[in-house]
């Protein structure tokens, strides 16, 4: 097991989150949900070689759905992007990532290298990095507890409503006290994107059944290892097959990393 703070001192520059797609500030939003969907991401840079004028998001998408209707589609970046672009040097600390990221209660940040933009920090590549850690902290100590949750029959409007007014982006599908799936703001935006379903359907289309659980009492490596292994963004928490809780990768970044640096 790697000592925490040996990989918070690392260098931006010494590791590769993900490489860079951008879109433009007059691309429309279906362009942009489709490129989420295909390459699994919910933060994109808006403008072009290296020079980023905003952030469009996840969020910004699902929330010109519940705004436009039918018409999101035709809705351009620069009409929908709300967040302004965080950036950091190439030789700023994972540290400094995580501090800024919590900072600002931000999903990413951009790393540059003289003033131009060639990667970028998210939660999920902080997640990817925490496997292997040893944080000494159980999965009960970081938790949501007593989450939010969604009947089976609500709407693919009515969940999407629920997870931003909340600031979240999972909601445990629960029927009569009994869990029947999860269901994430990534999976309803990609399948009403797709025209596989409607803001008015149930959102059942867009459903994981039998979704990954974890015990309260699992460390929160076994908790990134096992988010990192099936790409996924958070896990329920069970208790005897009772729902207790909620583990995100946000969760995991802010109530893990972040506390270490103070």
């Amino acid at each position: 097991m790697l000592p925490p703070e040996r990989v918070l001192s690392t260098p931006l520059r010494a590791l590769e989150f993900r490489n860079l797609y951008w879109v433009l500030p007059s691309d429309s939003l279906a362009a942009v949900a489709d490129v989420m969907a295909h390459r699994r991401a919910r933060h994109l840079p808006v403008g072009s070689k290296g020079i980023a004028s905003a952030i469009i998001s996840m969020r910004d998408v699902a929330k010109a759905m519940l705004e436009r209707g039918e018409s999101w589609r035709s809705v351009s970046v620069e009409e929908a992007a709300t967040s302004p672009p965080l950036a950091l040097d190439e030789g700023a600390s994972v540290a400094d990532a995580v501090g800024l990221m919590s900072k600002m209660y931000t999903g990413s940040v951009l790393v540059t290298n003289n003033g131009l933009a060639e990667d970028m920090v998210t939660e999920e590549g902080l997640v990817r990095l925490m496997v292997g850690m040893s944080f000494r902290r159980r999965v009960h100590e970081i938790m949501t507890l007593d989450p939010r949750v969604v009947e089976p029959t609500a709407t693919a409007r009515d969940a999407l409503a629920e997870m931003i007014s909340g600031n979240f982006r999972h909601l445990p599908v629960v029927s009569n006290g009994a869990v029947m799936g999860m269901v994430s703001m990534r999976d309803l935006v990609s399948t009403i994107a797709g025209g596989r379903l409607g803001l008015g359907d149930p959102l059942l289309p867009a459903m994981t059944a039998d979704p990954l659980s974890v015990d309260p009492s699992a460390s929160s490596e076994d908790a990134a290892r096992l988010m990192s292994s099936r790409d996924v963004g958070s896990l329920l928490v069970l208790d005897a097959a009772r729902l207790v809780g909620i583990v995100t990768g946000r969760d995991l970044v802010l109530r893990v990393m972040a506390k270490l640096i103070g």
